[in-house]
């Protein structure tokens, strides 16, 4: 029997062989079916997956309130060639709310992956430059899935707040602080902010984003791992790739604790892929709300 220590292990080693070879490092994919004219870096976890793939209709509002829908997009490959695929093994709704009569947005974050994790997160954060965090209360459940079975599912309820300096999360009866230095951002306040500086909130607002926040040291809140400090993120102009969009730009996330991550808006800010190597995020759906 294939244990799943030794599948996984398997899997993920022929995985990082063909993408060091490779996919997503630029590779020429004009000569097969993907639509995508060549790949340009942070398109390669989603290069099979974008053969079938249509930019949503709905525009990017930020100050509205809206509700995304990504699907979550898998990576690995096949046969002896290492062949990339991808499929969408769940879900991932995020609602953004300006919270009336203040600076403050909630986001509402539904995450379904297969059978085995189901996440609901609620965090208000500021309505700065930086999306800085306020409080949050996660409810995560997880299972190991063996062939057909699911083993050790769990369950945890987090609640968390900053007061500017420290980061206190209380998960029962286990209390944690952790003193944070750069700016702390909410990974979905990122996201948002990497739409607004495709001009979409106006040319002066766009470069008061980008000058306050990216290219600068930053810690990041990740539900459910915790707060990843020491974080960089970096513009890369992508051209246009697709022939079914206008040009993209991305913003690459890098630093401790953190896989390099592609957070991808179109020209009218809209955050069409969030790539992460073998797990990715495509956008489905845009919607605003009255």
């Amino acid at each position: 029997m294939l244990h799943r220590r030794e599948f996984v292990r398997g899997v993920t080693q022929a995985s990082i062989a063909s993408y060091l070879a490779g996919i997503g490092l630029g590779t020429d994919t004009s000569g097969s079916e993907c639509p995508v004219r060549s790949t340009p870096p942070g398109f390669g976890p989603v290069s099979h997956y974008l053969r079938e793939y249509k930019p949503p209709t709905g525009r990017f509002a930020p100050d509205r309130a809206q509700t995304m829908r990504f699907d979550v997009v898998y990576w690995y490959t096949i046969d002896a060639r290492m062949t990339p695929q991808n499929m969408v093994i769940g879900e991932v709704t995020v609602k953004r709310t300006p919270v009336a009569g203040s600076d403050l947005i909630r986001f509402d974050v539904q995450r379904t992956v297969s059978k085995i994790e189901e996440l609901s997160a609620s965090i208000i954060c500021r309505g700065d430059v930086t999306r800085t965090p306020v409080s949050w209360r996660l409810d995560h459940r997880s299972a190991s899935a063996l062939e057909e079975e699911l083993v050790r599912e769990g369950r945890f309820i987090q609640t968390g707040e900053f007061d500017g300096k420290t980061v206190v999360t209380k998960q029962g009866a286990i209390e944690r602080r952790t003193d944070v230095s750069d700016p702390l951002c909410c990974q979905w306040g990122l996201l948002e902010q990497a739409g607004q500086v495709q001009k979409v909130s106006g040319e002066k607002h766009a470069k008061v984003i980008e000058r306050g926040f990216f290219g600068k040291r930053i810690s990041v809140l990740v539900e459910p791992s915790g707060v990843r400090s020491d974080q960089l993120v970096v513009k890369q102009a992508l051209g246009k790739p697709l022939p079914n969009a206008g040009p993209l730009t991305a913003w690459l996330q890098t630093g401790p604790g953190t896989v390099p991550t592609h957070w991808i808006v179109d020209d009218e800010g809209r955050p069409l892929f969030v790539t992460i190597f073998t797990t990715s995020l495509g956008l489905r759906e845009i919607r605003t709300h009255r």
